[in-house]
């Protein structure tokens, strides 16, 4: 099996594959001159987007895209854009609250260290999507074009051999920038979380949660975007330039907040011992919240049900999600005030 890869198309494989190491190498040490940020927030960001987005996400998608919802799901852009752009807006967002309210809780008294952090979770992404899925179309056209998949053991199944062959016919047919479009993406989605970011460190660190929220739903915006453009046949060209201007907004929202809550307030630095216990509580609610959003989903993916029966099986499910909401902050509010007494209450 040979294929006529250009060296062009190999380099441009090659350099994506370079720029999503040095994509979280170069942040690393840009914020760490520039800031004096720790170096810890960094591999926390790197953590967070390994256990949240690559494990538990994709665990979470393996359970609700099978059988006959994943055609639905995937088969309609809008619904596919909604249940992609919520579930990476929860399950990355949440994680980052998550890391605030623990590992990063003694060191909240460096704004900058939000910054490393956003560093850390995108620039993971990176090396993970963009770094290690070039290096394997490297691999994969420089052994098609000097022929080693001829030497391939002959008891290799004709199914694997059908995928590798269509793989490579794909690879090679495809011009070289359109793998540089890769480099833009990223640059995209490391804005994004580094704004994504700051956002939710100021809702852990001023108490302001609405802004946790308002992450979730910015980042399932602007996937959602992505989807809606991609699937809909616009140019790749565009939809990366509507992509990195959404990032910039989020950039720009981000950045008001930065000048609104961030001080060298030596009241910052007193970390009470209370945002423990808001772990529990934000993390069980977010959860409960999406699985009996789940329900209601379900509830309209399924055939040949009537539209009035759909609404009426799912004011139950609606009316928990409202609920699991109103608990979660009242009991944000008694912790805040210092009420330790809710086994009763919950």
């Amino acid at each position: 099996m040979n294929a006529d890869f250009t060296f062009l198309q190999l380099g441009a494989m090659a350099l994506s594959a370079a720029a999503g190491i040095a994509i979280p190498v170069l942040l690393f040490i840009l914020i760490r001159r520039k800031t004096g940020a720790d170096v810890l927030p960094f591999f926390t960001g790197c953590a967070v987007m390994l256990v949240f987005a690559l494990v538990l996400e994709q665990g979470f998608h393996a359970l609700v895209l099978s059988g006959g919802v994943e055609k639905r799901i995937t088969g309609d852009t809008v619904l596919y854009g909604l249940y992609g752009g919520l579930a990476a807006g929860v399950f990355e967002e949440t994680g980052r609250l998550a890391a605030f309210l623990t590992v990063l809780k003694r060191y909240r008294g460096k704004d900058a260290n939000a910054l490393m952090y956003g560093a850390g979770h995108g620039g993971f992404e990176a090396l993970a999507v963009l770094s290690l899925t070039m290096a394997g179309n490297l691999s994969l056209a420089v052994m098609a074009k000097t022929g080693a998949l001829n030497a391939l053991p002959a008891d290799v199944p004709a199914e694997a051999m059908t995928q590798l062959e269509d793989a490579v016919r794909l690879l090679s047919g495809t011009p070289a920038h359109t793998y540089l479009w890769g480099i833009a993406e990223r640059l995209s989605a490391v804005i994004l979380h580094v704004s994504l970011s700051v956002m939710v460190w100021f809702a852990v660190k001023r108490r302001r949660w609405a802004l946790y929220p308002a992450a979730v739903l910015l980042h399932a915006a602007v996937d959602f975007a992505a989807v809606w453009l991609s699937r809909n046949g616009t140019a790749t060209y565009i939809t990366e330039l509507a992509i990195f201007a959404a990032s910039l907004l989020c950039a720009a929202a981000a950045r008001l907040l930065w000048r609104r809550y961030s001080a060298p307030d030596k009241e910052d630095e007193i970390l009470s011992r209370r945002d423990r216990k808001k772990i529990a509580p934000i993390v069980i609610g977010a959860l409960a919240a999406l699985y009996y959003a789940g329900f209601i989903a379900a509830l309209f993916l399924m055939p040949g049900m009537a539209l009035w029966l759909r609404l009426v099986l799912g004011i139950v499910p609606a009316a928990l999600v409202g609920v699991a909401v109103f608990v979660v902050k009242e009991r944000l509010d008694e912790i805040d005030s210092g009420e330790e007494d809710d086994l009763d209450k919950y």
